[in-house]
């Protein structure tokens, strides 16, 4: 049932997606200036982007996307160091202790 085989159309577009999300935001606030409904737009699209990074980021941090590390490792900091501003070499660290020890 291919059940465990990746869409990779699914990530470009979730990717894809992201960006726009991203591009809009910051749009809204170089068109429309740092008003309160610009800002209450920006601050909701900007949240829904950050969100889908997060979890954009955690697939492919878990190396759960291409069949070779390398493109998982690129991609992952891609993501988590230009979207997401934080450390990938800080996730991984802190993740493994997650998965060593969840509760």
């Amino acid at each position: 049932m291919n059940l465990f085989k990746t869409n990779h159309v699914f990530f470009l577009l979730l990717l894809a997606h992201i960006i726009a999300l991203e591009s809009i935001a910051w749009f809204t606030v170089f068109y429309f200036g740092n008003g309160w409904i610009p800002t209450l737009i920006t601050a909701f699209v900007l949240a829904t982007s950050q969100a889908q990074a997060g979890w954009l980021q955690h697939d492919y941090g878990h190396l759960s996307v291409y069949r070779k590390p390398k493109w998982n490792h690129l991609v992952h900091k891609f993501v988590i160091g230009h979207l997401k501003g934080a450390s990938a070499n800080w996730w991984n660290h802190r993740h493994f202790q997650h998965h060593a020890k969840p509760n």
